[in-house]
């Protein structure tokens, strides 16, 4: 009989969903799961668009970016802090809490917070337990309040994922999570007609990307070479600049397969596209938003920073020069594996049918 399970997850950007679409469609396939998801902003229509039953909440406050850096850390905490409180008491009164076996939240405190005041096992996806967004006085004592209370928040779960954090009390450590693409690679590239080396150039699902989406492409036309290629997804918040002269795909639910089709990604450095990518095996430039302490880790470990933009150029002709990657191992069936040990010791499955999940390209 299938557990029925809340979904949910952050509404700053895509990645957020993306993850936790991933999760949903391995615990239904493995775990006889039936997820049903809140969501909101753009997030309510991937979640729709990939199959799932999903109730609109309202969406976390987003940063800030001018001419590629954070700004304004500050304002967001306050506003976040305002958002946290009020959505709260909208899940106390709008969710049926009752119709759920347990939860699982990707970046999305509130609903967690609310999921065990209402007794459910809650399985919480996190990037890490801090941030460092902050850089002016304020803003760090802001910031400061926030982690302190994120880490209580924290441990307070009964599960926590997480992608950079090393195993130890409630916390699992875990390599990235992608979805599966739907077709293979020759017949995806075969349906989106891509029959040159193709670049794809995307900011995810936030409007934070702008400043990328224009240098980007502009760099790759300026390669002006006639084997190449230029499509582009500006995701559901931004626009084309005008006079650039390549398709834009918008938003697109099948996002994960667009990067398995395409001979390289330059994108801005947020896990989920890096994590999809390198699942794919296709290679990325990955350029942080300036000031953004996450998405400049994540680029650092692939050998980038916001200063590559200048030299966008370049790199485009070193990248595309070299070989196809293999795919790389992801964390997902590490995560239904936990999940699984989760579950049973709550008496929501029994160990009868928690049989070992094979590994497979998702690791």
């Amino acid at each position: 009989m299938a557990l029925r399970a809340l979904f949910s997850a952050s509404a700053i950007g895509l990645g957020h969903a993306a993850r936790a679409i991933a999760l949903a469609e391995d615990l239904r396939r493995e775990l006889s799961v039936e997820p049903f998801f809140l969501a909101g902003g753009p997030a309510i229509d991937l979640v729709a668009a990939s199959g799932f039953d999903v109730q609109v909440m309202e969406p976390a406050p987003p940063f800030e970016v001018e001419r590629g850096g954070l700004v304004r850390v500050g304002t967001w905490y306050r506003r976040y802090f305002s958002y946290y409180r009020s959505v709260r008491r909208w899940l106390r009164e709008e969710v049926p809490w009752k119709d759920f076996a347990f939860a699982l939240c990707d970046g999305d405190a509130p609903t967690a917070a609310v999921a065990k005041e209402n007794a459910l096992p809650v399985v919480f996806v996190a990037h890490r337990l801090r941030q460092d967004f902050a850089h002016s006085f304020g803003a760090r004592v802001l910031e400061g309040i926030a982690n302190r209370a994120y880490r209580r928040f924290a441990a307070r779960m009964d599960l926590v994922l997480a992608l950079e954090e090393p195993d130890g009390g409630n916390v699992r450590h875990l390599l990235p999570i992608a979805r599966t693409p739907s077709r293979s690679r020759e017949q995806l590239r075969e349906d989106f007609s891509f029959r040159k080396k193709t670049v794809l150039v995307t900011a995810g699902g936030s409007n934070l990307g702008g400043f990328l989406i224009e240098a980007a492409t502009k760099a790759a036309l300026g390669l002006k070479r006639s084997d190449i290629q230029v499509v582009v997804s500006t995701g559901p918040s931004l626009k084309l600049p005008p006079g650039l002269p390549v398709f834009n795909y918008g938003f697109t639910a099948n996002q994960h397969d667009l990067i398995a089709a395409a001979d390289l990604v330059v994108s801005l450095a947020g896990k989920g596209t890096i994590g999809q990518a390198l699942s794919s095996g296709t290679p990325i430039i990955a350029i942080p938003i300036r000031g953004h302490e996450e998405q400049e880790r994540n680029a650092a470990a692939l050998g980038y920073r916001h200063a590559d933009l200048s030299r966008l150029r370049e790199i485009l002709e070193t990248k595309l020069a070299e070989p196809r990657p293999p795919p790389a191992q992801m964390g997902n069936a590490a995560a239904v594996l936990h999940i699984q040990e989760l579950l049973v010791r709550r008496g929501l499955l029994s160990r009868s049918s928690a049989a070992t999940i094979p590994p497979s390209r998702s690791g």
